[in-house]
């Protein structure tokens, strides 16, 4: 049979081997028979997707040819009949068309193009079918008269599909390696390699082709020159900080001028707490006329107020002398003739220190 009536054959099993397997398992109460029918549809699925390739490439090499048969010339001959033309140029494009057909049909076929693929492929179903078929022989030794007979039917299609997936295995692996060529290369190698009558040489100077080496290095060959397109992220763009960044710096500085609001409110409030009189409240020193509290100097301590022409240690200025028995001021200050000449006198500011010349005390005194 050939090679295409056993995969026809792969594919009709699947027909009969449905109700067969489906109603022994249930009648068994064993998963394992209906088990089998998964293998066998992937099997019977791979069988008719070669085939419709085969058929397909039939059909593109027919039209070609048919084609390439209405161009071909027709020459008149002595009866009257006309023969196709048999000149050297459309022999030589016959032939260049008949290489490029069978170059064509021969790369669309998936054996010529992937072996090694459909090899694995018949090895694998082989072995998931024929796991099958061990587990339900197994079981079946357990069962009675009619159940073994169901169980005998219905592994007949898992059966065939078994041994056409190891035929196409073992042809498979034979074509792919290049057994017979390889023998005969290895037996070229055992005799002579020149005629002994002739002297011709016939032993071939170059091992066969391996066309799974073959397939798998075009393959690579093709990956590589393709140009592989990744999808490209988008470009993520940083926003501006500048904005952010003044705005950190304004809240930064704000915070810093709470704190210091803060920070004096409670001093204040300190202040307040100790019983020291708030600085609004207290006696302006241009108010006061000759010497300055001592309460209100301590209190101040080096932030004294400036006071031109005043005498700090000079006594309070009385109207009436009589009543207090004692001298003057005025008089007081007139007792020396050394008071006459002029006093510095040290004017301490907030700010800087400066000296001022003042004249005679008694000349700041009231005229009245």
């Amino acid at each position: 049979m050939a090679p295409q009536g056993l995969r026809v054959a792969a594919v009709a099993s699947f027909v009969p081997a449905f109700p067969l397997l489906l109603a022994h398992g249930i009648v068994s109460h064993s998963p394992v028979p209906a088990t089998g029918l998964v293998p066998l549809f992937f099997s019977s699925s791979f069988s008719l997707f070669i085939l419709r390739r085969r058929a397909r490439r039939a059909q593109a090499a027919a039209q070609n040819t048919s084609v390439d048969r209405e161009r071909q010339p027709l020459l008149p001959t002595e009866e009257g009949q006309q023969v196709a033309g048999t000149d050297a140029a459309t022999t030589t494009n016959d032939d260049e068309d008949e290489d490029a057909q069978a170059s064509a049909s021969n790369g669309s076929d998936i054996h010529d193009r992937f072996p090694i693929l459909v090899f694995l492929a018949d090895v694998i179903f082989a072995a998931a079918i024929l796991t099958v078929l061990v587990f339900t022989w197994l079981n079946s030794s357990q069962l009675s008269g009619q159940l073994a007979m169901l169980a005998a039917y219905g592994t007949i299609p898992l059966l065939i599909n078994v041994l056409i997936h190891l035929l196409f295995a073992v042809r498979g692996l034979s074509s792919g390696l290049a057994l017979p060529e390889l023998t005969r290369y290895v037996a070229w190698q055992l005799v002579p390699g020149d005629c002994p009558d002739c002297g011709h040489h016939l032993r071939p100077e170059s091992g066969p082709e391996i066309p799974w080496f073959k397939s798998i290095s075009r393959a690579v060959n093709s990956a590589r020159e393709r140009e592989w397109t990744f999808p490209k992220l988008p470009e993520v763009r940083m926003p501006d900080m500048s904005g952010l960044k003044g705005w950190v710096g304004g809240r930064a500085s704000a915070e810093d001028e709470d704190e210091h609001d803060t920070a004096r409110d409670d001093a204040g409030a300190t202040e307040g707490r100790s019983g020291r009189m708030p600085q609004w409240l207290r006696r302006p020193a241009w108010l006061s006329y000759g010497g300055v509290d001592e309460q209100q100097r301590a209190e101040e301590g080096d932030d004294e107020e400036a006071r031109l022409f005043i005498d700090r240690d000079a006594s309070t200025y009385r109207d009436d002398e009589e009543d207090y028995g004692v001298g003057s001021t005025r008089t007081q200050g007139l007792q020396s003739p050394a008071s006459t000449s002029a006093e510095e006198v040290v004017v301490v500011g907030k700010k800087k220190q400066r000296k001022i010349t003042s004249p005679d005390p008694a000349s700041d005194e009231p005229s009245w």
